[in-house]
């Protein structure tokens, strides 16, 4: 008990003290999958092409589908608080 603190002795006007702290980190990990680098894809009709230009074959290409972004991470939410009593 503070009281019984030789800190406290004497103190006459004070007669029930509580201290409370809380601190906590909270957050969201719902980043979507892929989205942290660059991603490439394709598909037909999109970037596959007849490279002889006679439409007989399709020949595989690739292009940026989504920017990645190398700075993503988890949401963090920090909560403090304090009360006296």
């Amino acid at each position: 008990v503070l009281l019984d603190e030789s800190f406290m002795k004497g103190i006459s006007w004070l007669n029930d003290l509580k201290l409370r702290f809380g601190y906590g980190v909270t957050g969201n990990q719902n980043i979507p999958g892929g989205r942290v680098p660059n991603l490439y894809g394709g598909s037909t009709f999109d970037t596959f092409y007849d490279i002889t230009g006679g439409n007989t074959s399709l020949v595989p290409g690739y292009r940026l589908t989504a920017i990645g972004n190398p700075d993503m991470k988890w949401e963090e939410n920090v909560s403090q608080n304090s009360w006296v009593f």
